[in-house]
């Protein structure tokens, strides 16, 4: 398993806490067969499970929304490109809070 988080590490100039919420959150995403990363937002959300990603977390804010539980723009670039998938078709982020 250290292998997958040394890569990420590497390949992302990302330290080992930040490698394995990330490869955490993909895992989250691939178990459950989630189409976009805001159905994955939404059952972290709604399970009370932000906590296993305090330091990739946001709140981010689209538009009129704001306060949305998200991770960063730097973890989602990364999430998008391990995952191979563009961003959704939703407001794009105006600004975000690490918490």
């Amino acid at each position: 398993m250290s292998e997958v988080y040394d890569k990420l590490c590497r390949e992302y100039t990302i330290n080992i806490c930040e490698s394995i919420e990330v490869f955490n959150y993909i895992r989250d995403f691939t178990e459950n067969s989630f189409s976009n990363l805001s159905e994955l937002n939404n059952y972290l959300t709604d399970n009370e499970e932000w906590e296993y990603y305090p330091t990739i977390r946001s709140l981010n804010t689209h538009g009129i929304y704001s306060k949305i539980p998200g991770i960063q723009p730097k973890y989602f670039l990364i999430v998008c490109i391990e995952l191979g998938i563009k961003g959704g078709k939703g407001r794009s982020l105006d600004g975000f809070e690490p918490y």
